[in-house]
């Protein structure tokens, strides 16, 4: 049995500017048969262009941090 769902943790946002966030938070990778296959934190930062919120940058990570 595999993967077959992700479970998130509420997101928390930080904003440095008006047209810059930093979201992070977690997930759980659950198999089929709902065992934890594995846990991961993530922190992505979109930023505005115009009226368009792109993503600069995306990064996976240990559940405990950064």
């Amino acid at each position: 049995m595999g993967y077959a769902r992700t479970q998130f943790s509420p997101l928390a946002e930080r904003r440095p500017s008006d047209d810059l966030v930093v979201v992070s938070g977690s997930g759980i990778l659950v198999k089929q048969s709902g065992e934890e296959l594995r846990r991961f934190g993530m922190t992505y930062t979109p930023r505005r262009s115009n009226q368009d919120w792109r993503i600069v940058v995306a990064v996976v990570h240990d559940p405990s941090g950064p």
